[in-house]
């Protein structure tokens, strides 16, 4: 496990959706930051944001994934 400023062991969470491709992105997260990185490059590039850009980079893909959902009829939220 890598450590990432306040050093404590990170903990690398992959999308649960991503089992049929293999082709994700993983998230861990300490007090400071959300890192990202490829899950099929785990020593590659890490992607740092600061908490409250994580969160609203969240909010605003789920209000964009709820929209397409609620245009098609269709939800995998539920």
């Amino acid at each position: 496990m890598s450590e990432y400023r306040d050093n404590r062991p990170l903990v690398w969470v992959k999308s649960s959706r991503s089992t049929l491709t293999q082709e994700c992105i993983e998230v861990a997260r300490n007090r400071h930051q959300a890192l990202v990185r490829d899950s099929k490059d785990p020593d590659g590039l890490v992607l740092t944001f600061c908490n409250s850009a994580w969160r609203m980079f969240i909010l605003n893909v789920g209000s964009d994934f709820a929209e397409a959902a609620h245009a098609t009829g269709k939800s995998d939220l539920e």
